[in-house]
């Protein structure tokens, strides 16, 4: 006997919409089986603590305000290089100084019924400010657009994959980026790699 295994409404958000783009196979397991991980993933506790204290900085301060930063980080217990790094990558890139309004962890939903199937859409936006006459959406730890992507490398494809890659490269244009590094460097490319301060792709070649 056969039966279906699958929830009537379809939940779709962001970052199972990532794994569908980057493997069909992992959504399907993963978001609409339920089947587990075979290896534990990383932990998602760091990435909720520096929400934590961005939204505490600017619900009583500035990210930019080095006095309220060592408050709020010290009376949480989170003051450390790492959480100061990324606090820092944010402040560079947040409009906050200039918002009109600004909207903390804000999360849209959106019903879908028919044509089936039948899902619901939903997106937690990390902040969104309103300055300069524009509606301005960001992730929260890098201050980036919502839409600022960048495309670094492609793994696991067909030749025809890459054809009309290729293709569409060229139409839009896509605009590409390397760097030539030698493998004595390559640590310190791996270390700028984590940071994101590598534009592009890295390149090892022999000395």
């Amino acid at each position: 006997m056969s039966r279906n295994v699958l929830s009537d409404v379809m939940q779709l958000t962001p970052s199972n919409y990532d794994d569908f783009v980057q493997c069909e196979r992992r959504f399907l397991n993963a978001h609409l089986l339920g089947i587990p991980d075979s290896d534990p993933g990383t932990s998602s506790d760091t990435g909720l603590l520096v929400h934590d204290m961005l939204r505490a900085i600017h619900a009583a301060g500035s990210c930019r305000d080095a006095g309220h930063i060592d408050e709020v980080l010290s009376g949480h217990g989170a003051d450390n290089d790492f959480m100061r790094e990324l606090i820092d990558r944010h402040a560079q890139r947040c409009p906050s100084g200039n918002a009109k309004s600004e909207v903390h962890e804000h999360t849209l939903a959106r019903f879908h019924k028919l044509p089936p199937p039948m899902f619901m859409a939903t997106a937690r936006i990390d902040a969104i400010w309103v300055h300069d006459g524009l509606l301005d959406a960001r992730d929260y730890k890098t201050g980036r657009l919502w839409h600022e992507r960048v495309l670094r490398s492609v793994a696991n494809v067909t030749r025809a994959d890459v054809v009309a890659f290729l293709e569409r490269a060229a139409a839009i244009p896509v605009v590409t980026t390397t760097e030539v590094v030698t493998l004595s460097e390559a640590n310190a490319v791996l270390a700028r790699l984590r940071d994101g301060d590598v534009a592009g792709a890295a390149v090892l070649v022999p000395e």
